[in-house]
């Protein structure tokens, strides 16, 4: 009831902004309403604002002090990352408690709340965090009884003799260097299996409910199929592994 009250005094207010524009006179007397009233008005525009995409908000810099540094304090508080006061001055205490956030929410991991920063900041409803973080338990991956007929990969025999290893079931493990394809229709990936180094190309052809993206930690048990031939981005042939998954997780 409340909403729809406010509503309709934005409708209104809206109305005689049009009929006034152009003239001398043109205002809006907002003199009979309550300082919570309007307080409210402008959570409700705020929030129209955010839905249609406009960003309000502005960047903070070190030192940086006043009501948008309190707010963001107030908001690190309610999310779990900040303990201390809303103190409305951007100090080292509040850089620290964002650059938690920036980690955990992907973004550029400065500590300095850009207008950008602020945006998910405001829209974000991540769980609060837990006092003491529980010590991580190590879970055995569920196929690996499964799957006892693959082998630890040997990337330099495989290279060397790829006709030896074509068919050969292999465990290969490590991170995602580059993504084609879709969720709907299967991925090729390139998978580093040491370093940065030691590349397979690898099909997974079944769908998935999620992407596989750059930066993912494989554990991928595949079929070995000799090697397969590219075009690097300087237009030269590079020669690598290449396999078909059979099964995988997400680590």
């Amino acid at each position: 009831m409340r909403r729809k009250l406010f509503c309709a005094l934005l409708a209104c207010l809206m109305f005689h902004a049009v009929a006034f524009a152009g003239t001398a006179d043109a205002g809006l007397d907002l003199s009979g309403f309550t300082v919570d009233e309007l307080l409210e008005l402008r959570e409700l525009i705020q929030a129209e604002l955010l839905l249609k995409g406009y960003n309000p908000y502005f960047d903070l810099e070190r030192g940086d002090s006043g009501e948008q540094v309190a707010a963001v304090q107030e908001k690190l508080q309610e999310l779990g990352y900040y303990t201390g006061g809303a103190t409305g001055k951007l100090d080292a205490e509040t850089q620290k408690a964002f650059k938690r956030f920036e980690k955990d929410f992907g973004l550029n991991n400065d500590g300095l709340p850009s207008r950008e920063d602020q945006f998910v900041l405001f829209q974000a409803k991540a769980l609060e965090k837990p006092a003491t973080s529980p010590t991580p338990q190590v879970t055995e991956d569920p196929m690996t009884a499964v799957y006892q007929e693959y082998e630890p990969f040997d990337y330099t025999a495989s290279m060397r003799k790829p006709e030896e290893y074509d068919g050969r079931k292999v465990v290969l493990k490590g991170r995602v260097l580059q993504v084609l394809g879709n969720r709907e229709e299967g991925f090729q990936i390139c998978l580093a299996t040491s370093g940065s180094g030691d590349v397979v190309y690898v099909f997974i052809n079944q769908p998935l409910d999620y992407n596989l993206i750059e930066d993912d930690y494989l554990t991928i048990y595949a079929v070995m199929h000799k090697t397969i031939t590219y075009q690097s981005t300087f237009n030269k042939p590079v020669t690598i592994p290449a396999a078909v998954a059979d099964y995988f997780i997400l680590r």
